[in-house]
């Protein structure tokens, strides 16, 4: 009994250290390492809104060209979306941009901010250094919903958005207990920071959407929904969301057979043919 209740307590600490260690994000020196060992040629930049500084990473090869912006989901940071740097698919024709969103990565780390407010960000981001291209917006799970309401916000100043299993039904918003380790105070302290504004997220999500719900239908540029019918984390039915939601003329659903949530990183190359092929069809 005295062995089991101290492996046990092993077993519970080596948890605890180990989601308390969960940054999921990596910093400028690391990302610089990465890039020379991988010979990959990118920019760290740090945008300025609301008297913060928020980062992101920008591959800008032809002046021309559209640019694809990716918002990563909770928690989560650029990393997310670097495997995509290395696709020549996507990084021979266009330019890109993965931004870490506020609160993750090295963007005021560890501070909430709104869905809202995220959202404008990314519109201020796009107005200020983007406007001039085609502009195409890409969001994983939480980010899914962050890139459709900047896509309202933006109206017509980008070309079209792609959520890959976006979170957008707030009468399906599904929680798990271990979300709540970063919720109660009792616990919160145990977990990383990028953690907490997961949990932050969470439980301020549902009303977020309620809140935006109106505007979905004065979306006016195109948008794609992927989904995997085996998602556990995000469910499927926010696809029928989706369709009950957006107008038909600019919504195109995907479904993908099989697939669960992890999309963006188990399925790269074939999300890559689908962002080439979206990109293509939609610049003008």
């Amino acid at each position: 009994m005295k062995i089991s209740i101290i492996t046990l307590a092993i077993i519970t600490c080596a948890f605890f250290l180990l989601i308390g260690c969960l940054t999921f994000r990596k910093s400028d020196k690391a990302l610089k390492k990465e890039m020379q060992k991988k010979h990959l040629h990118y920019s760290i930049k740090y945008d300025s809104f609301e008297n913060k500084l928020y980062r992101y990473l920008e591959m800008n090869t032809f002046p021309e060209a559209p640019t694809i912006i990716f918002v990563h989901g909770a928690p989560g940071s650029a990393t997310a979306f670097t495997a995509y740097f290395e696709d020549t698919t996507l990084t021979n024709h266009y330019n890109m941009v993965i931004l870490d969103r506020p609160g993750y990565g090295y963007s005021d780390y560890g501070h909430y901010l709104s869905l809202e407010k995220q959202a404008e960000w990314i519109k201020s981001l796009v107005l200020k250094n983007f406007k001039q291209n085609p502009v195409f917006l890409i969001g994983h799970s939480f980010g899914g919903s962050i890139v459709a309401r900047a896509a309202v916000l933006l109206d017509t100043a980008i070309n079209g958005t792609i959520m890959i299993a976006p979170a957008l039904d707030p009468e399906n918003e599904k929680y798990f207990w271990f979300g709540k380790l970063g919720k109660w105070k009792s616990t919160r302290w145990l977990v990383s920071k990028a953690l907490q504004i997961s949990a932050d997220e969470k439980y301020n999500h549902e009303a977020s959407l309620k809140s935006i719900e109106p505007d979905w239908g004065n979306l006016k540029t195109p948008i794609m929904h992927i989904h995997g019918n085996k998602d556990k984390l995000v469910p499927f039915v926010n696809l029928a969301y989706s369709k009950h939601v957006f107008d038909s003329a600019v919504l195109e659903a995907a479904v993908w057979e099989n697939d669960g949530h992890l999309i963006p990183f188990n399925k790269v190359s074939e999300l890559t043919q689908s962002i080439y092929l979206f990109v293509q069809k939609h610049t003008k």
